[in-house]
C-alpha cells in the first residue's frame, strides 16, 4: 500500500478552501462583520497552505515524491493569494495618493 502524504493533502485542502471562501467573501462581504470574519479565516488558511506546502514538499522528498504536486499547488495558491491581496492594497494606496495630489494641484 502506498504511503499518503497527509501534510500535502492539508496544503491542497487549505488552498482550495481559500478559493471557495474568497468567492463567498465576494458574495457575502457586504454583510456587516461577515466580510471581516471571512478575511481573517482566509488569511489563516493562506498561512496554513503555505506552511503545510513547504512541509509537504519536504515530506514528499522522503516518501519518494508522494504528494509533491498537491503540496506545491496548495503552497502556490496561498502565496499567490497573499501577493494578489498585497498588490490590491498597494494599488488602492497609490490611487488614493494620486487622487489627493491631483485635487491639490487642481486647486
Amino acid at each position: 500500500m502506498e504511503e499518503t502524504n497527509t501534510t500535502a493533502n492539508v496544503a491542497l485542502g487549505a488552498g482550495i478552501g481559500v478559493i471557495v471562501l474568497q468567492f463567498l467573501s465576494f458574495c457575502l462581504g457586504l454583510i456587516p462583520f461577515v466580510g471581516l470574519i471571512l478575511f481573517m479565516v482566509i488569511f489563516v488558511l493562506d498561512i496554513v497552505a503555505i506552511g503545510a506546502g513547504f512541509k509537504g514538499r519536504k515530506d514528499a522528498a522522503t516518501m519518494g515524491g508522494a504528494g509533491k504536486t498537491q503540496a506545491t499547488v496548495g503552497m502556490a495558491i496561498g502565496i499567490l493569494h497573499i501577493l494578489l491581496g498585497l498588490g490590491l492594497v498597494a494599488t488602492m494606496f497609490l490611487m488614493g495618493g494620486l487622487a489627493m495630489v491631483l485635487s491639490l494641484v487642481s486647486g
